[in-house]
């Protein structure tokens, strides 16, 4: 993906204006003292809900299963991943972070055994 004329922004999954089809889903997704709302406000703006995309625009307040169909056509296979989800709901956005850490820790490994310690300078 050529990330310099890709035009990527952020997108929420689940909306930050939630019609009443997500917030049905985030009822059936909330403890038994919680309420959609306050479930709603908890997740939209946590790191399992925000990908990065080139359609915002078309994405918008849409059900999940339209966002699916975009997703899935996607370059970014962090996206493919949600548009493979069967549901987007509390669960998913929860666990959308460890499955981003466990990637990044796979393409980024800790520093290897035995190599001293860098010296602080400006490189």
């Amino acid at each position: 993906m050529d990330f310099a004329s890709a035009q990527l922004t952020i997108e929420h999954v689940l909306p930050q204006s939630a019609g009443a089809e997500w917030m049905r889903r985030l009822h059936q997704d909330a403890a038994v003292e919680e309420t959609a709302e306050n479930l709603h406000v908890q997740l939209r703006h946590t790191l399992g809900n925000l990908p990065l995309t080139s359609v915002n625009s078309e994405l918008s307040n849409r059900p999940f299963e339209r966002k699916q169909d975009l997703l899935k056509s996607s370059h970014l296979e962090m996206n493919r991943r949600i548009a493979a989800t069967g549901r987007w709901g509390a669960q998913e956005i929860l666990a959308r972070p460890d499955d981003l850490a466990e990637r990044a820790a796979t393409l980024w490994p800790a520093p290897l055994r035995g190599i001293g310690r860098a010296e602080r300078s400006r490189d």
